[in-house]
């Protein structure tokens, strides 16, 4: 058989010998690995960049508390006559504490694009497309209702009626055998 018509080429005598020989496999099979790793193209792998988040680290600002000191108070014995002293009262003062408020962030909304749906136009009659759901295969068209050859030629969905040819047009059979 020919090579063209499925056949394997003879190698000659005086074959090309080296890397030319091995293209294929009707070639001989001494080859055949070389020639198939050669036909591999090799696939690039497209590496992924990863988008590190970086977390904010929030710095935690510590309070240096004040510590008071107590000052100690010697007592000198004096004999002395005690007076009477009016004690001032400090007063007090209070700190208000402010509230920090926190800040909502408001989340934008995507407004939606609503698309326009264009009406298709339904082809073929109303008549036709009820007898389809309701699975009626055939339908009697014509102006005068059920024509000759109605289960033949009406069948629904069917837009392109059947050339026919005209050599026996007059002489119409239902079977025509």
């Amino acid at each position: 058989l020919a090579p063209s018509a499925g056949g394997r080429r003879r190698r000659s005598a005086g074959a090309r010998s080296g890397p030319r020989k091995a293209v294929g496999p009707e070639r001989g099979r001494r080859k055949w690995w070389w020639w198939r790793r050669r036909r591999r193209r090799r696939r690039r792998r497209r590496r992924r960049r990863r988008r590190r988040r970086r977390r904010r680290r929030r710095r935690r600002r510590r309070r240096r508390r004040r510590r008071r000191r107590r000052r100690r108070r010697r007592r000198r014995r004096r004999r002395r006559r005690r007076r009477r002293r009016r004690r001032r009262r400090r007063r007090r003062r209070r700190r208000r504490r402010r509230r920090r408020r926190r800040r909502r962030r408001r989340r934008r909304r995507r407004r939606r694009r609503r698309r326009r749906r264009r009406r298709r136009r339904r082809r073929g009659s109303r008549r036709r497309r009820t007898a389809r759901a309701a699975g009626q295969r055939s339908l009697q068209r014509g102006p005068r209702g059920a024509t000759r050859g109605t289960a033949v030629m009406g069948t629904v969905g069917r837009t392109r009626r059947k050339r026919r040819s005209r050599k026996k047009r007059g002489s119409r059979r239902k079977e025509p055998w």
